[in-house]
């Protein structure tokens, strides 16, 4: 058990990640053991517990990003997290997904979210994802669920994204879209409401944009 604790992340001389306020609980299970993904763990370690901790320091987030997670497991190569709650500025999501293949060099990544997302989160959110000038999204908007799927590094890589929600007017929004390096698309942007019902497409890539 570790209560209070305090870890810092330094590369080249240089904290660029804080986990304050780290509350923990870990059991390191045998080996062979059947993980939460129905499969067995491989040989090295198998350690499984839960956390609470505020993230800081990271450049990518505009804000520190409080996270206390139900359950999580690891095995070598692979990160599985259930029943997680993420705070970061106006949001505020319940989070599962799993990290798989971050330390050996090709990345992958499954989460599925839902929650209640704010102005100001969606606004980074909008910025992070890439999303063509004149797209915009009105918080506030009520998640019912979202996937972000993530997989390989440098050219090859790419990430999903699918989103349903809803405007506080009761406007519903489902929203797919794919990211790869030096392209992106709205495979499918659809808006409904009691006047309304529409759906775009977008593609960006080296010879512009296509609607």
């Amino acid at each position: 058990k570790v209560s209070r604790g305090r870890i810092t992340l330094v590369s080249d001389g240089r904290p660029f990640l804080t986990l304050a306020n780290l509350d923990t609980t870990l059991a390191f299970a045998p080996d062979g053991r059947e993980n939460t993904a129905g499969g067995r763990s491989s040989a090295g370690y198998h350690v499984v517990g839960s956390a609470r901790t505020t993230l800081s320091g990271a450049t990518a987030l505009p804000a520190p990003l409080t996270v206390s997670i139900e359950r999580f497991e690891v095995v070598p190569g692979s990160l599985s997290v259930k029943n997680a709650r993420a705070r970061l500025q106006d949001l505020d999501a319940s989070i599962s997904g799993s990290f798989q293949g971050h330390l050996t060099g090709s990345p992958r990544s499954d989460l599925q979210a839902r929650g209640t997302i704010g102005p100001d989160a969606l606004a980074w959110i909008q910025s992070l994802a890439g999303l063509p000038e004149g797209v915009n999204l009105r918080a506030p908007l009520t998640v019912s669920a979202a996937r972000l799927r993530s997989t390989g590094t440098g050219s090859a890589s790419s990430r999903t994204l699918t989103v349903n929600a809803k405007t506080e007017s009761g406007t519903a929004i489902s929203l797919a879209l794919r990211h790869k390096p030096g392209s992106f698309s709205i495979d499918s942007l659809h808006v409904k409401d009691s006047d309304s019902d529409g759906e775009v497409k977008i593609s960006k890539g080296p010879g512009g944009i296509e609607c």
